[in-house]
């Protein structure tokens, strides 16, 4: 049994980091799975719904832009990925022995697990393995969904276009208003006119 983990906005210059464990059934279909930044918004959207009435567990986790500032955004993706892996494997284990699960971590870095599982990192997992791309897209499409209702909060920052990534449209934006209220203060962003790194905020 395989257990995929996978975030989502680690290189986003606001807003919170996503992660998700998934384990699916071997019956799922994976031919409408792919790392979900190679599907359209419409296709993520239909696999999404597609893993949440038939994976056998899942849970979506989050890390602010506070505890990313705090403690660097590796440190607090790692917090998203246990918390998502923790909240399945209290249900997973309850149901199946421990020892026949798989962890597969998408990425060079695992957060510190502790069961009778094997665990491992893999670089490029969110293209290999179904249940990493299905955690891949569920942290993806529950992170837009909260930058959606960021941007009803701050709608002058676009939040509804760019999700916070680093885009020109999003740094010019900063250059214009400053920074906004979920701001990553400790990412640096490159002035769009003049070429230069400026702190977010700082």
């Amino acid at each position: 049994m395989l257990c995929g983990i996978d975030e989502a906005g680690r290189g986003a210059l606001a807003g919170p980091v996503y992660a998700a464990a998934v384990i699916l059934p071997d019956a799922f279909d994976a031919s409408i799975l792919n790392d979900s930044k190679k599907l359209s918004p419409q296709k993520r959207e239909k696999a999404r719904a597609a893993i949440l009435e038939h994976a056998l567990f899942w849970h979506i986790a989050w890390a602010s832009q506070e505890q990313i500032d705090t403690l660097n955004i590796l440190q607090a993706t790692l917090i998203a990925m246990k918390e998502a892996f923790e909240q399945v494997f209290m249900r997973y284990a309850a149901h199946i022995p421990r020892d026949t699960l798989k962890v597969i971590v998408d990425g060079n870095q695992a957060p510190a697990l502790h069961g009778d599982f094997e665990l491992c990192a893999k670089p490029h997992a969110d293209e290999l393995y179904p249940c990493v791309m299905a955690a891949s897209i569920l942290a993806k499409t529950e992170r837009d969904r909260c930058m959606m209702e960021y941007h009803k909060l701050y709608p002058h920052y676009r939040y509804d276009l760019h999700k916070g990534y680093g885009t020109v449209l999003h740094r010019a934006l900063l250059e214009q208003y400053g920074p906004s209220p979920i701001q990553r203060h400790s990412f640096k962003v490159k002035n769009t006119s003049s070429g230069a790194i400026f702190p977010e905020g700082r």
